[in-house]
């Protein structure tokens, strides 16, 4: 049984279509008996209304609305728990990919060997300074980060159990799925894919998208704190130059006076930014640290119809 798993957030004008195309897909690779897992993540639309009449007419749909919205890969996460299926297509709910993606993610798993098969494009879609920030996230990530995740991946894959097994094995509050489903490991093989621009405004606010991006390389990447004790290093080692050469000058010459209060002031005022910015990345460090010891769920179900 095929496990089809998307979440909702704003995406209400969309099911209706998204249904289709899938169900469409799903039989054109012989996948007839299927599930799909809508996860309704607080969506303020009426997404609830729509699935129920959907789920009228599709008794294979099944909806869980989350007590709140806790954010897209959460979400997400809550799905792939609650799969059932094997193979489980993982995909977003605005139409941006095609759903019918499905059947060259099926053709590029068919030899058996491969465990994943996942969507990316070659060239992302959106405004230029949309464009611009996502690779230069992705390049910072790649330099910074432990694994190395393919270029324009997209949230659409195509994963047998096994893999899926493993996934969720991962014990992590902080979840970036991009990266864990590259650190899992096993045979994965990419599916370019075309995009288009949703309709209305998009669900990641600039606030989001950097929150994940944080989020994203600091949990993948220790360099940020590395990168603190070296300016660390650094500024005590000039500092520590700075006062041999005033000793030195002092001894060569006894009339020697020291002056700049102005020099002085902005060298005390650097060094102030750079401790509190130090105690800034170590304190997101603790952060994930204090989630992961709290273990709080990742998400909240309120009810699943």
């Amino acid at each position: 049984m095929l496990s089809v798993v998307t979440s909702v957030y704003r995406t209400a004008q969309f099911l209706e279509a998204f249904v289709a195309r899938v169900d469409a897909a799903a039989r054109s690779c012989g996948l007839i008996d299927y599930e799909m897992i809508f996860v309704v993540d607080g969506s303020p639309d009426d997404a609830i209304a729509v699935l129920q009449r959907l789920k009228a007419r599709h008794p294979q749909i099944r909806v869980i609305e989350l007590a709140r919205n806790f954010g897209h890969h959460p979400a997400l996460w809550c799905g792939l728990e609650q799969a059932r299926g094997d193979p489980i297509f993982l995909a977003d709910s605005d139409l941006e990919t095609p759903p019918e993606i499905l059947i060259d993610l099926h053709a590029a798993m068919a030899d058996g060997e491969s465990d994943v098969a996942f969507a990316w494009q070659r060239e992302r879609v959106g405004s230029w300074l949309t464009r611009s920030t996502s690779q230069a996230f992705w390049r910072v990530f790649s330099a910074l980060g432990e694994v190395r995740i393919h270029p324009g991946v997209l949230t659409e894959r195509l994963m047998r159990r096994t893999y899926l097994n493993a996934l969720l094995a991962m014990n992590e509050r902080t979840v970036f799925l991009a990266g864990m489903m590259e650190w899992v490991g096993f045979r994965q093989v990419p599916v370019e894919a075309r995009r288009t621009l949703r309709a209305g405004p998009p669900s990641y606010s600039w606030a989001r998208r950097a929150a994940l991006a944080f989020d994203a390389i600091t949990s993948f990447s220790a360099a940020p704190m590395k990168a603190v004790l070296l300016v660390g290093v650094g500024i005590a080692a000039i500092a520590m130059l700075g006062a041999l050469s005033l000793m030195a000058l002092k001894l060569s010459s006894p009339g020697f006076v020291v002056q700049g209060f102005t020099a002085l002031a902005v060298l005390l005022l650097f060094s102030l930014g750079s401790i509190l910015a130090a105690i800034g990345v170590v304190g997101l460090y603790l952060e994930k640290v204090f989630l992961q010891t709290k273990n709080r769920p990742l998400y909240v179900i309120r009810r699943e119809l």
